[in-house]
């Protein structure tokens, strides 16, 4: 069972669970994963809309330039000794 730790990193920020800084100011939690998932969705409509002008070649590229950033990204977290908090 995963349990989350309220240490004093997480209390500097006032409440710990209430907010989370971004940018320099202190926002609600919820109105920064939903602006998260705004730009995630905005994304990927701009990729899926890429898809139809985009040569089939090009888009493999790209696709593949960022599957090793995120594999590489993984792997330094992984020799840091940082784990998933999911």
């Amino acid at each position: 069972m995963i349990r989350e730790r309220r240490d004093s990193r997480c209390l500097r920020f006032g409440t710990w669970w209430r907010q989370v800084p971004l940018l320099g100011a202190l926002l609600p939690r919820h109105a920064v994963w939903f602006g998260g998932l705004v730009l995630y969705g905005g994304a990927n409509g701009f990729y899926a809309m890429s898809l139809l002008y985009a040569p089939l070649s090009l888009l493999a590229g790209v696709f593949t330039t960022l599957l090793v950033f995120n594999l590489g990204e993984t792997i330094k977290k992984r020799g840091r000794g940082e784990r998933n908090k999911v």
